[in-house]
């Protein structure tokens, strides 16, 4: 018997609640809905060769990455807020971490722990905020820009000893004064450490020829390039240059090849760092190689 009172008595609060629920539904506001704005986000490449564009590319939208592969992008986002968006092509060489690109090390050990890959991919990135977002759409281009600059640095040598004894077999050189970093926000250059590449030999013209491709160049500073020779006889040379005058305008915001060459001999039966000379740079002009 008490039993079925307690049970009465649970089934007239039940429903007394839900009636209560019930009776109160109207009165609750219905809940909020933040507005929202569609934006078309469009990567605009002019200005870059077709055949350079990459198939795809990442979106970061205020730190959230996106892989896109179409040159426009739609997202809705809420409104009345400030949004902060990077497009970047991701490449060898390179590795980003928060808007800043940084270029990887050296594969070289050249006895400096700072020194970068001096060949990585050519790199390309925008960025542009917008503040308190609105409408209920809207379009966004993000103006793609080339960051790093090509360099060749060619010598014309006689890289066989005079007792024909050592020719030159291969090697590497090492441009000073180049920048590592590139920050995608403010666009700017910073970190100037050494640049590494590997060097070509043309044995046909004599030519031995080291590649390039960084964001900038410290030229605050003296630049200089160093070529690291290795001799079948065994034996290393070293030959260092000045490059400051023929890079000068190498920050100017073109992103044309600059090619710059000299000539050089040996000296010696048995050629050694310090019989290295310049015998005639030429008319050394950027863009002419010689």
């Amino acid at each position: 018997m008490n039993h079925n009172l307690k049970t009465l008595a649970l089934g007239t609060v039940l429903c007394t609640t839900l009636l209560s629920m019930a009776s109160c539904g109207e009165e609750l506001p219905d809940p909020i809905v933040l507005p929202r704005t569609l934006v078309d986000i469009h990567t605009d490449w002019s200005g870059i060769d077709a055949q350079q564009r990459p198939q795809q590319y990442v979106l970061s939208v205020n730190g959230d990455n996106y892989t896109v592969a179409s040159d426009t992008y739609q997202m809705e986002l809420k409104s009345n807020r400030d949004y902060t968006f990077l497009a970047y092509v991701p490449v060898l060489g390179v590795d980003v971490n928060d808007g800043i690109a940084t270029v990887k090390a050296a594969s070289h050990s050249t006895g400096n722990a700072e020194a970068i890959s001096g060949t990585p991919s050519t790199f390309y990135c925008a960025a542009q905020t917008i503040t308190s977002l609105a409408g209920d759409k809207t379009s966004l281009t993000l103006p793609m820009q080339q960051t790093t600059r090509q360099l060749n640095v060619s010598l014309k040598a006689k890289v066989t000893s005079t007792d024909g004894s050592a020719v030159v077999q291969g090697g590497y050189a090492i441009l000073s004064k180049a920048m590592a970093t590139y920050n995608m926000y403010t666009s700017i250059a910073s970190t100037a450490v050494d640049a590494v590449s590997d060097f070509s030999i043309n044995a046909t013209t004599g030519t031995i020829t080291a590649p390039f491709n960084v964001f900038a160049l410290d030229l605050s500073k003296d630049v200089t390039v160093q070529f690291v020779m290795f001799l079948s006889d065994g034996t290393q040379q070293r030959l260092e240059t000045s490059i400051g005058n023929f890079v000068a305008n190498f920050n100017d915001g073109s992103h044309s090849t600059i090619d710059i060459g000299g000539k050089v001999s040996v000296d010696g039966s048995n050629a050694s760092v310090n019989n290295w000379t310049i015998v005639d740079m030429g008319v050394i002009t950027p863009n002419a190689r010689q």
